[in-house]
């Protein structure tokens, strides 16, 4: 496959956040040159265990199965997923995306795919029309460093899957969680 767009808002995110439609000085997001997009089998496992943060299993729920996060920002995450009427199921580093930008290839491995029974109002209000989506867990001040890169892989990854991508900080996931996260 290969296709080439621009001017694409490649995820949903969160009011306040970077890349936020009603921020006076949006995010410009170019995905010019954005080419040979493919979805294979995730190709990254989180290394439980291994690293020298925070990893582990999220114990989900009974009938679930546990799921791996590879921070302590995922780890709250989960948390406050689970804790949603809606929620259904969630699965880590659920595929991998392979793609070239001006014919430089990367890969992608989205962190979560998320199923819920209802979209709730947090999720609707940035844009999730879907009951199942990707998440994206990043601390903002990562955002700074691989802000390009990542706003490229996820619009590779919603044009490859057509599934909607929702980035997440430690903003909503923490600080604002009672606005984000409530049943």
């Amino acid at each position: 496959m290969h296709t080439q767009f621009a001017n694409v808002r490649p995820t949903s995110v969160l009011p306040g956040t970077p890349g936020d439609p009603s921020d006076p000085a949006p995010t410009v997001v170019l995905t010019m040159g954005l080419s040979d997009v493919e979805v294979m089998p995730s190709e990254r496992r989180v290394p439980v265990g291994r690293a020298a943060r925070i990893t582990g299993w999220h114990p989900i729920r009974y009938g679930h199965g546990p799921v791996p996060f590879d921070s302590s920002l995922e780890r709250d995450f989960l948390n406050a997923l689970v804790s949603l009427p809606g929620f259904k199921k969630v699965i880590a580093q659920p595929v991998t995306v392979h793609y070239a930008v001006w014919g430089e290839h990367h890969k992608y491995t989205p962190d979560y795919l998320v199923t819920m029974s209802e979209i709730p109002d947090c999720f609707a209000a940035v844009g999730i029309t879907q009951t199942t989506f990707f998440v994206e867990v990043k601390h903002t001040r990562l955002l700074d460093e691989c802000a390009n890169r990542l706003e490229c892989s996820l619009a590779a990854l919603r044009m490859a899957t057509g599934i909607p991508v929702l980035l997440l900080t430690e903003q909503e996931i923490r600080v604002r969680k009672e606005e984000y996260f409530h049943d």
